[in-house]
């Protein structure tokens, strides 16, 4: 009863049509028809085989703060309890890195059980949750928007692994962690990519400089890799909260600029 009431939460329709071929076999006196039987086998069925994929998380940064994983499905999808879905934006390139910065995708406002739907196919997404396991993603008939046209992430929707086909070998990047941490790293040469994951295409002109793409979050660098926070950058003007430049740091709250364009705060105590 309790999985019943989870699927009619999340798909009002299937509540629609057992409330309905319930009525009309009780009006009907309880028919024992093979049409009428028919209707509420289907419902069962509906519920019993609800489609859905399962993610296991087990990647983390380097903290144990977070973990991720990457997703593209071939059906619109309801993101479960626990899990954050981001698409990636380019922002830099520094050193031998490449920095997208993450937005999060989220409709869960224009649903009633208040949960994401991911669309099919459009793009990839990373998926980001505060603990390691498994995630199941239902497929849904509710409608969700694409991704900004500025997503940096593709997608493999299909089940299976497939050979990349639109670009060059050697520029497709997917997530995994290494020994420089986790990010996005060159896939091997004739090696697939997964089923149902995101990854990004580098232009054939980067492929030798770019090792790997790493996250930031509203243009600070991310959990992913704290130690990654210098990305061989040198502060170039420290200013305080209201604007005014300072000579060096001071107690309280400093915003730096570092030498690679980007932006941070600066807690001194």
């Amino acid at each position: 009863l309790d999985t019943a009431k989870d699927i009619f939460e999340d798909e009002s329709e299937l509540k629609d049509d057992l409330e309905q071929a319930l009525l009309e076999t009780m009006n009907t006196k309880y028919s024992t028809s093979e049409s009428d039987t028919k209707k509420l086998q289907d419902i069962i069925d509906k519920i019993k085989n609800r489609q859905g994929y399962v993610v296991t998380i087990t990647d983390g940064n380097k903290s144990g703060e977070y973990y991720y994983a990457t997703l593209c499905l071939p059906w619109n999808a309801w993101v479960p309890q626990g899990v954050a879905t981001y698409t990636g934006s380019f922002k830099q390139d520094s050193g031998d890195t490449r920095y997208i910065t993450l937005n999060e995708y989220n409709n869960a406002d224009k649903h009633i059980n208040k949960k994401t739907v991911i669309p099919a196919g459009i793009g990839g997404y990373i998926l980001k949750t505060t603990k390691t396991g498994t995630f199941t993603f239902f497929r849904t008939g509710k409608s969700a928007d694409a991704p900004a046209a500025t997503n940096y992430l593709k997608g493999n929707p299909s089940m299976d692994n497939v050979m990349p086909t639109d670009t060059e070998e050697g520029n497709v990047y997917v997530l995994a962690k290494k020994s420089q941490g986790l990010g996005f790293y060159n896939l091997a040469a004739n090696n697939a990519i997964k089923h149902n994951c995101a990854y990004i295409v580098i232009e054939p002109e980067k492929v030798t400089q770019i090792k790997r793409v790493s996250f930031l979050f509203d243009d600070m660098p991310t959990a992913i890799d704290k130690a990654e926070a210098a990305i061989n950058a040198n502060a170039t003007a420290v200013y305080g909260v209201a604007g005014e430049q300072r000579s060096a740091l001071r107690r309280g709250i400093n915003i730096v600029r570092m030498s690679d364009g980007t932006v941070r705060k600066v807690a001194v105590k």
